[in-house]
């Protein structure tokens, strides 16, 4: 019980932040806690790889998007051996980070539901 008053206590006498200083957002503190940006990695590179869909979306993607991601990997694997992150400089930053793959499985799902019903008319 005393704890508590205390812990109580401590929160209350927190000042409040300042009025200039934006807070971060529930999606940017997820992010930041996901730990894959201090690898350089961006959401789209921890798809699985052996689902059909990722892997038909990576035969569309753009070569020069597909090099990138696939150095963006090894470089998170090569420092994930050695127990390392990125310098803080070069982690990925949630307003940096775009969904490059997901765009085109969203494409994929669209043309497969249209060829189902093309298919069902006849």
């Amino acid at each position: 019980m005393f704890q508590r008053l205390v812990l109580l206590r401590r929160f209350l006498s927190k000042k409040p932040p300042k009025p200039g200083k934006p807070k971060k957002s529930f999606q940017e503190t997820a992010y930041d806690l996901a730990g894959f940006n201090k690898y350089g990695l961006m959401r789209d590179d921890l798809l699985d790889e052996t689902d059909h869909d990722v892997q038909e979306a990576l035969t569309r993607l753009d070569p020069d998007e597909y090099d990138c991601r696939v150095f963006r990997i090894l470089r998170a694997t090569q420092l994930s051996l050695r127990h390392e992150y990125l310098p803080k400089s070069e982690w990925t930053k949630f307003e940096d980070d775009y969904f490059y793959l997901t765009s085109i499985i969203k494409e994929l799902h669209q043309e497969q539901s249209e060829r189902k019903a093309w298919e069902s008319k006849f």
